[in-house]
């Protein structure tokens, strides 16, 4: 799988960059991130809005003693939107029936390198930018209707309409704390934008359709210990 070797020749890559670095430090963690998820980039006839998610992951991370880092991630993060609007509309077009909001939901298992920048001292200030390449493992659509007839119903829609891999790029800046001698702490605001269409080109459609990339905004927080 083309994200499995990306994410060994990173790690490599990193363990590289310490051995070079010589007085480098090495830190593994757990990484969790609330995020606000959306799509870009596409027009609806409905209302959309952002989607709250979650992101959680590992991630291993190189400071070097000037300050620079490395830090790689693989996380699993559900991307996507919600859709409101009413189900029919009367000859003028006036919305009537009952309202409903459909979330869109995208489940990617996703491998993230970035470098960056922190300043130095127990309480230290961070920035970093990269890149991320996720693939698409699981697609489902969530209905919800209010009443007077309210129902639900999750739809699995075919995962193989869809791009498997969305690439982008990543920028975070934020602070972190140093707890004990090996245990530190990051909280970081993150924003994800994606580059590639979710949607695989269907024939005879519109060019206004399949042009949706996902987009996110986050607050990251990692829980690092120095090997």
């Amino acid at each position: 799988m083309k994200i499995t070797k990306f994410a060994l020749f990173t790690c490599a890559l990193l363990l590289s960059c310490q051995a070079l670095l010589g007085q480098s430090k090495t830190s593994v963690g757990f990484i969790l991130s609330p995020t606000l998820a959306n799509f870009r980039d596409a027009p609806t006839f409905f209302t959309k809005s952002w989607m709250p998610t979650l992101s959680a992951g590992t991630a291993l991370r190189v400071q070097s003693k000037k300050a620079f880092f490395f830090q790689a991630e693989l996380s699993y993060e559900r991307k996507g939107f919600n859709l409101k609007g009413v189900q029919w509309t009367d000859f003028n077009a006036a919305p009537f029936g009952e309202k409903f909001t459909i979330r869109h939901q995208f489940d990617y298992l996703i491998f993230t390198p970035t470098v960056g920048f922190a300043t130095r001292g127990k309480v230290h200030f961070e920035g970093s930018f990269g890149v991320f390449c996720g693939y698409l493992a699981l697609r489902k659509d969530a209905y919800g209707f209010k009443p007077p007839f309210a129902s639900s119903a999750n739809i699995q829609p075919n995962i193989n309409d869809f791009n498997r891999f969305d690439v982008g790029t990543t920028t975070r800046a934020g602070v972190g704390f140093d707890l004990k001698e090996k245990w530190s702490l990051t909280i970081n605001a993150v924003g994800n934008v994606g580059f590639s269409k979710v949607y695989k080109p269907v024939l005879g459609a519109s060019d206004d359709f399949g042009r949706d990339k996902t987009v996110s905004l986050g607050l990251q927080l990692g829980l690092f210990y120095k090997i």
